[in-house]
């Protein structure tokens, strides 16, 4: 019943990609996420722009609290990282979610996993490019062509998922 992917750009589909509303099919409730985007924080304008809107859209129990782990590289930002993460509380906070947020840093260009992803208690969402696929204006930014959505109900998605992790991890 899910589309498995989305398109971003090709507007003559239905199921296409116009903001984050789209995915409000897939909302559901967490109590972890997992979010690898090296390349997320490059421009700190659009991370409210997408980063609110995207979880807003996916997550059921805003209210109730959920850990947010948070894997990027340290070369696309210019804060002190516990700037940074007071940072992304505030951003969250402002937005009424209650999270605790964890924040990992590649200090060496180590990390295994290329694609960005998010993973809930429940889906698998990736895409190629970041996931900071809209402007401050809500036009598209992305030079990706579809986010996938996997729920994890599905072994083979759950163990694609349980392996990004285990990459994260190393």
């Amino acid at each position: 019943k899910y589309p498995m992917s989305l398109p971003v750009r090709d507007y003559q589909v239905e199921n296409n990609l116009l903001n984050w509303s789209i995915l409000e099919k897939y909302k559901h409730p967490v109590t972890d996420i997992v979010f690898c985007d090296r390349y997320f924080f490059s421009k700190e304008r659009l991370v409210e722009v997408n980063l609110i809107p995207l979880l807003k859209s996916i997550i059921t129990n805003k209210d109730a609290h959920f850990n947010f782990t948070i894997f990027t590289s340290n070369d696309v930002f210019q804060r002190d990282i516990s700037l940074l993460i007071n940072w992304i509380q505030a951003l969250l906070k402002k937005a009424y979610f209650n999270c605790t947020v964890t924040l990992v840093i590649d200090t060496a260009n180590q990390f295994q996993e290329h694609d960005r992803g998010l993973i809930t208690n429940y889906f698998h969402f990736s895409a190629g490019d970041s996931f900071n696929f809209f402007n401050e204006r809500g036009g598209l930014k992305t030079k990706g062509t579809t986010i996938q959505i996997n729920p994890l109900v599905r072994s083979d998605y759950r163990n694609n998922a349980l392996a990004v992790l285990k990459n994260l991890k190393r």
